[in-house]
């Protein structure tokens, strides 16, 4: 199990990293990197589908409710949506690059390297074991509060570009969005994992 979650972690970690050099960069060649990193990481999901298959037809008993699994699910599920988003980014700048234009919004590439510092924390958080790289992430200016003004701020920067261009680099800025909201969820997921809080329980505390 923890394995294959490190392993979806370097494979997310890798394609959104990509991404955003292959913007920053206007590479086409990065742009499809990202499409093969995707291809592997729904391998791997697979991998852990017929792995679980293989249990159920075994009859192993597994508790959903446990800790760990529902802490485990949650970190799969943001994983898979980020890299979701990683690819919808090297779609946008492949398209932009195929128009003949190049991508150059210094204020879109911040953003991109404002996720890639949230990513690479909750990355370390997991791959060493230390809650205080997940906590960090949570306590950067509170979290969600820096990014929305920031999304502003680059859409304001834009340059009057034509309309099929302007769409792509938005699109852009709302996948960066994305990914850091779920850099969040990712970051609460794991400070619950290693803590050893059940993850059903601090929900219920949330709502409460």
């Amino acid at each position: 199990l923890r394995s294959h979650l490190l392993k979806m972690t370097m494979l997310t970690q890798r394609a959104i990293d990509t991404s955003i050099k292959a913007y920053e960069l206007n590479s086409v060649e990065l742009c499809q990197q990202v499409r093969r990193t995707d291809g592997e990481l729904r391998k791997l999901q697979h991998s852990i589908g017929d792995r679980g298959r293989t249990l159920l037809a075994a009859e192993t008993p597994i508790d959903s409710n446990a800790s760990i699994t529902c802490c485990t699910l949650r970190i799969y599920s943001t994983l898979r949506i980020m890299c979701t988003a990683a690819v919808e980014i090297s779609q946008n700048t492949m398209a932009i690059l195929e128009s003949g234009h190049v991508t150059e919004s210094l204020a879109t590439e911040e953003m991109g390297k404002f996720v890639n510092s949230l990513l690479r924390s909750c990355s370390v958080a997991l791959f060493e074991e230390q809650i205080r790289h997940a906590k960090r992430v949570l306590l950067i200016e509170r979290g969600r509060r820096r990014f929305d003004p920031a999304l502003y701020r680059a859409h304001d920067a834009l340059p009057p570009w034509t309309g099929a261009h302007m769409n792509r680099e938005l699109a852009i800025m709302r996948c960066l969005s994305q990914i850091a909201e779920h850099a969040y969820e990712l970051a609460e997921a794991i400070t619950l994992w290693l803590e050893g809080n059940g993850c059903l329980d601090a929900r219920r505390e949330c709502a409460a």
